[in-house]
């Protein structure tokens, strides 16, 4: 299988290079990443500023790429510019941290999979609460070993956002397929002074939302659960749009 992997970490992080590493002995990998750190850039696109490309060396021989941009910037000129073919299936991650609910809108690592979805192919994104060393490892081997099985589950237009409470397969509780729920955080900002600027930094620890379903990722993943989750590029409300159409008066111009 040709698998392009992507990130938002940059390209010489952990969890790429151990995902590519141990996937590239079974597939053929493409690595397409950032050159640096792109966390919370969500689905930018670098538009009104130039992107650029180099071609690195990278650990086994394997064929990489670092990008002067998004991580969904990083698909696309993959798929339009770097490749000769389309790969079969874009894999970001693995992440160092959750990406778990509403996180999914601010993700550069969920998003560069949903870019791929866009582009027709099937995606996976791959997050874990990194704890030790052999977190990338435990969860590299898993994809591998279930790697076919997702491909034929995936749609061209659908991604799945893989979580992993941990590495650590004696803390798991076991799997669940599961729906997004809501994670808030108390959001601070931290203020610096660097010269004569402040300079803030966002920080915040999560909410516990009493709303949320039982079986939704989040709540699954304080019970330790590894979740799945399936996320379509289709984004439109048709409850909403149901009841808009049903208006009794209609919406005047």
């Amino acid at each position: 299988m040709k698998i392009l992997l992507t990130n938002d970490d940059g390209i010489f992080a952990d969890g790429i290079r151990i995902l590519a590493e141990i996937l590239s002995e079974h597939h053929a990998v493409t690595v397409v990443a950032p050159d640096g750190e792109c966390s919370g850039t969500s689905h930018s696109l670098s538009i009104f500023s130039k992107l650029t490309y180099k071609k690195c060396e990278y650990s086994r021989g394997i064929e990489a790429y670092s990008v002067k941009g998004t991580p969904s910037d990083c698909v696309k000129f993959a798929t339009k510019v770097l490749l000769d073919a389309a790969p079969d299936l874009v894999i970001s991650g693995i992440n160092n941290l959750p990406n778990l609910g509403t996180d999914v809108i601010y993700s550069g690592t969920v998003n560069a999979a949903l870019e791929g979805a866009i582009c027709g192919i099937r995606s996976i994104a791959l997050s874990v609460l990194f704890e030790r060393g052999g977190d990338y490892e435990y969860v590299s081997h898993f994809v591998l070993k279930n790697l076919e099985k997702l491909y034929s589950i995936l749609r061209p237009e659908t991604a799945f956002n893989i979580n992993f409470p941990s590495g650590d397969p004696t803390k798991l509780s076991g799997m669940r397929f599961s729906s997004l729920g809501v994670r808030l955080f108390d959001d601070e900002y931290i203020v610096r002074e660097h010269g004569e600027e402040l300079h803030y930094f966002l920080t915040g620890e999560p909410i516990k939302t009493p709303e949320n379903p039982e079986d939704c990722d989040v709540e699954l993943h304080e019970e330790q659960y590894v979740t799945i989750t399936p996320l379509h590029i289709q984004m439109t409300d048709f409850t909403a749009l149901k009841r808009l159409r049903e208006y009794p008066n209609g919406v005047e111009l």
